[in-house]
């Protein structure tokens, strides 16, 4: 019984991990389409700024201008900016919009503690005027150079520390993002592809054959050390062809029918469909909305449970043998 529980598991996983594939390889195209990553990063670096003078000062510096596609601030922007350049942009824009801001030249905040790097005293300078000027990065920025200013290489690093912090929280924003976006492409695919887990999980149960092939199968597909990744979108392919010829209810069967026209599938499956109940129906989509749901957990959730669930199975007792 637990075998029969093991197998089961590991085809279900297998099929989420394999379907995972497949939409994690449908968001990267289209992240790569619409620049998710980049405007994500340019939206984070605003709300950091607080002002948008002081914003297109920073993205049209030429730190962080080179890496939009259409040039200075122009077509798609940078997924990524290094520390590095961010703070060499940051330690040129904020004294300049300062000064746009009216900062006479005479200007010294109380309290400017002796032994500060000259480019330290003119972003303390700066800083405590924008936050004269209700700009709350102004604020952030006095306390990092007051505390850090004594050499441009601590306060480098220091303003390099508070940018990658400020990034983990952009990175868990867009993961969470991320995570919506497979779910919705993952109940796309459910729909599409007919991949029921309800159903997947009904005809593993029922039918040892099948059941058989499935854990087989997800044994294969184990990830090992030396494998950079478990499963590319080639061999996913290859396994969902699999999957249809050892008769896992995926896909729609009345879609291949052979020697009968369009008009006549397209009347099979309607046939079909209407045969459903209010009943069926509602398990048809509550098994499409767990498929959905499981894909939002992404590839590596499911390859590493799947190494766990096939241990567990190895250490077990084959079927058809008595424990002794």
């Amino acid at each position: 019984m637990m075998l029969t529980f093991l197998d089961v598991a590991l085809g279900l996983v297998l099929v989420f991990a394999t379907l995972s594939v497949f939409c994690s390889s449908l968001l990267e195209t289209w992240s790569g389409w619409t620049s998710k990553r980049g405007v994500f990063l340019l939206n984070a670096i605003f709300d950091l700024c607080g002002d948008l003078s002081l914003y297109r000062r920073l993205i049209h510096h030429h730190a962080i201008s080179s890496g939009f596609s259409g040039g200075p601030g122009v077509g798609k922007p940078p997924s990524y900016i290094a520390a590095e350049r961010f703070v060499s942009a940051l330690l040129d824009s904020v004294p300049d919009r300062a000064r746009a801001m009216g900062m006479p030249s005479s200007f010294a905040p109380a309290g400017m503690p002796d032994g500060l790097d000259p480019q330290a005293q003119e972003l303390l300078r700066a800083a405590a005027w924008l936050d004269n000027q209700g700009l709350a990065v102004g604020k952030q920025l006095v306390g990092l150079a007051r505390r850090n200013g004594q050499s441009v290489d601590k306060l480098r690093t220091a303003l390099g520390g508070w940018y990658d912090q400020e990034m983990e929280r952009v990175a868990g924003r867009y993961k969470r993002s991320s995570q919506v976006a497979l779910f919705a492409f993952g109940l796309l695919m459910a729909t599409l592809l007919n991949i029921d887990t309800l159903g997947i999980t009904r005809s593993l149960v029922e039918q040892p054959a099948l059941r058989a092939w499935a854990a087989n199968a997800a044994l294969s597909h184990v990830p090992s050390a030396a494998a950079s990744a478990p499963l590319d979108e080639a061999a996913a392919r290859q396994l969902y062809a699999e999957a249809r010829q050892n008769r896992l209810p995926i896909g729609f069967t009345c879609l291949n029918e052979t020697g009968l026209s369009f008009r006549q599938v397209l009347m099979g499956c309607k046939e079909r469909i209407d045969r459903l109940g209010e009943y069926d129906w509602l398990l048809k989509c509550a098994g499409l909305l767990l498929t959905g749901i499981a894909v939002s957990f992404g590839a590596p959730f499911w390859f590493d449970l799947l190494t766990k669930l096939a241990n567990l199975r190895n250490t077990g007792t084959p079927e058809g043998t008595k424990k002794r």
